[in-house]
């Protein structure tokens, strides 16, 4: 089963789950693929980030998920595990991805990509 095509992605420093799937979001840096986050100290972590996914609609399932923060050089900023998650089948989804805090070690492009099983 296809996962849900993602439509819009917003980064923000948090985002917190309310009643009636609505998000209060916290800090927000923009909407991708054009976000500028200004870093005064580049050896010190910003974060944590928060990439708030809206998807489409889909028959729904069970999928296994893997987040990456990577640079230009392919080098992984963030080691997470992947996880487990569960769709409904429903109209549309908002998926909330945290990360931990980030060292980024030098000004340039960063990718946000997630890898579904």
């Amino acid at each position: 089963m296809a996962f849900p095509e993602i439509y819009a992605c917003l980064i923000a420093e948090d985002a917190r789950v309310e009643l009636y799937r609505k998000l209060t979001i916290l800090g927000l840096y923009g909407v991708a693929p054009r976000v500028e986050i200004a870093i005064k100290d580049m050896s010190k972590p910003i974060g944590p980030l928060a990439f708030i996914l809206f998807a489409g609609g889909t028959e729904g399932g069970k999928y296994r998920i893997k987040p990456y923060v990577i640079s230009n050089e392919e080098e992984e900023l963030i080691k997470a595990p992947p996880a487990e998650i569960e769709i409904p089948k429903t109209g549309g989804h908002n998926l909330l991805i945290r990360t931990p805090p980030i060292v980024f070690p030098k000004e340039g492009t960063y990718k946000f990509a997630l890898d579904v099983d």
